[in-house]
């Protein structure tokens, strides 16, 4: 595939996932048999991080100049269907699963830079919360319900507490 970029494993179905950053798809493999099951998309736009919510059977991609983020149902078709794009307005890079809370995390370097956050539960974008220079990536620690967004264009990373997120 081209431009391979993000890689799940989702345990549900024993399939990984990878983004193709220039066919703007994602490649669908079978974990078992080590064999690809096929493409989903093409996409609007290139798709670069994703994310699975393995108690939802969703699959989040960012899809950066897109300005979406496009849901996959794990479970529909013969290896997953798009079941919604989600308007974020912003670039979306790097993607994280809160499973617990069922929210959706992206990182976004469209100014102000922020992280999105999703609801899970009906796909619909609640709001931004503000980072450091350049966030990309993104991830969600379930133990200390933490949300870790690196800023790569200062070298920080900021920690936010999950639970005072939209």
């Amino acid at each position: 595939q081209l431009g391979p970029h993000g890689l799940i494993f989702n345990p549900v179905n024993n399939r990984v996932y990878t983004t193709n950053v220039e066919s703007k798809t994602v490649t669908v493999i079978d974990a078992v048999n080590r064999s690809i099951l096929g493409n989903i998309g093409p996409f609007t736009a290139d798709a670069l991080g994703i994310a699975v919510n393995s108690t939802t059977n969703k699959i989040y991609v960012g899809t950066a100049f897109g300005k979406k983020m496009v849901v996959i149902d794990a479970g529909g078709g013969a290896f997953g269907t798009v079941s919604t794009e989600i308007n974020i307005g912003r670039h979306v890079l790097e993607v994280a699963v809160d499973a617990g809370r069922n929210r959706v995390y992206a990182s976004s370097q469209t100014l102000p830079y922020s992280v999105a956050v999703i609801d899970g539960a009906n796909d619909t974008l609640l709001g931004f919360h503000p980072v450091g220079v350049c966030p990309w990536g993104v991830a969600y620690d379930s133990i200390r319900d933490r949300l870790y967004v690196v800023n790569q264009g200062e070298g920080t990373v900021t920690v936010l507490n999950a639970n005072q997120l939209p």
